[in-house]
């Protein structure tokens, strides 16, 4: 029942494309997104970025770097909180400089909508563009890549949708296709997925590429564990398990530990713990997230729509990749990352920034 209910979803999302409509945030079909991938606005964004690098005397190749991908939206755009996140960003990356780039060669991208597609201003703080930052990019994300998906239900009917802008849900899946395309067509071995307002408040005292490579490890996570509220993860593992039923895929990673029963009858959103790593500091390698039924699975997911509408978003997915796809041995829980990761208390930026002198009071 559960795989006729999947089948039917696509076959009417396939159909309602084909006839025209669209039900996407009340956009029209030619704002909406038809595509997972979107091939020409990479190629744009790697040629733009090489261009910025051009000029690095780095004599580490980009083969043995990490990419940092820090997704800004509307952060550097006019209104609302601007200062305080500039103020979050500014200290989060002055951490990474102290804490992960001295024994690691990272190329870090900042990613904002376009000020003009938002009829906004744009305002790139001075500071940012010091030879401080040099190994830090802004990028801008193309519009094509930040759109609605077609076929979707309209955005009132979208769990926690009262609690969460549209940026939100749109970062879930530019996270899960355009973050990752852009870094291997860069070159790129390992992609970490950083917040602009984490902090990284502990020394890595090792090169990060060259553990990972040295360890075949597929994912390095932090060590927290966190439980996920029931209604948004729903249908998430009764869709994992109907792609590992039609694939005849059987789990690399300790999938069925984390349910209730531990089989594939405990493989359901009753029965799974909901616990996850935090997806602000994940590092994926790319070779392993390419692989061809890792993609299939997060194209099965994509189509269903859920990642966006269920609010399941990067996070709740990449977890699930985790537990289904990689073995243990090639998981790296980073014990020795320490991470702050909370704005919405000013005492925790004064102890993380101010107190530590890296932002004057």
């Amino acid at each position: 029942l559960v795989m006729m209910g999947f089948l039917i979803l696509c076959n009417l999302c396939i159909a309602a494309l084909m006839l025209g409509f669209n039900s996407c945030y009340g956009a029209p079909v030619e704002l909406c997104s038809r595509h997972f991938h979107d091939k020409a606005a990479v190629d744009n964004s790697v040629n733009e970025a090489k261009a910025l690098l051009a000029s690095d005397i780095s004599r580490v190749p980009i083969a043995n770097r990490l990419v940092i991908m820090i997704l800004f939206s509307r952060g550097f755009l006019s209104g609302g909180n601007q200062r305080s996140r500039l103020e979050y960003l500014r200290c989060s990356l002055l951490k990474l400089q102290q804490n992960l780039m001295v024994n690691t060669t990272a190329d870090i991208f900042i990613w904002t909508l376009n000020a003009s597609s938002v009829e906004q201003t744009m305002n790139i703080p001075d500071w940012l563009r010091s030879s401080q930052f040099s190994r830090t990019h802004v990028m801008t994300i193309p519009d094509s890549v930040w759109r609605v998906p077609c076929g979707l239900s309209d955005d009132s009917q979208w769990a926690a949708r009262k609690h969460f802008d549209l940026d939100y849900y749109l970062m879930g899946r530019w996270r899960l296709t355009f973050s990752m395309d852009f870094a291997r067509e860069m070159g790129y071995p390992y992609h970490l997925q950083f917040d602009d307002d984490a902090m990284l408040n502990g020394m890595l005292a090792y090169d990060i590429v060259q553990k990972l490579r040295n360890g075949s490890v597929q994912m390095g996570v932090f060590s927290d564990v966190i439980g996920e509220v029931a209604h948004l993860t729903l249908g998430l593992p009764e869709l994992t398990r109907y792609w590992l039923k039609i694939r005849k895929y059987s789990p690399q990673g300790p999938l069925l530990r984390h349910m209730r029963p531990s089989d594939m009858n405990g493989l359901s959103s009753d029965g799974w713990d909901r616990l996850y790593h935090p997806g602000y500091f994940v590092i994926i390698s790319l070779d392993f997230w390419f692989q061809p039924e890792v993609q299939d699975y997060l194209t099965t997911v994509m189509r269903s729509g859920r990642d966006i509408e269920g609010r399941w978003q990067e996070q709740a997915v990449q977890n699930m990749m985790r537990l289904v796809f990689i073995p243990e041995e090639r998981l790296l829980v980073m014990n020795d990352v320490d991470i702050g990761h909370d704005r919405h208390k000013r005492e925790n930026f004064q102890a993380w920034c101010v107190k530590t002198g890296l932002i004057a009071p």
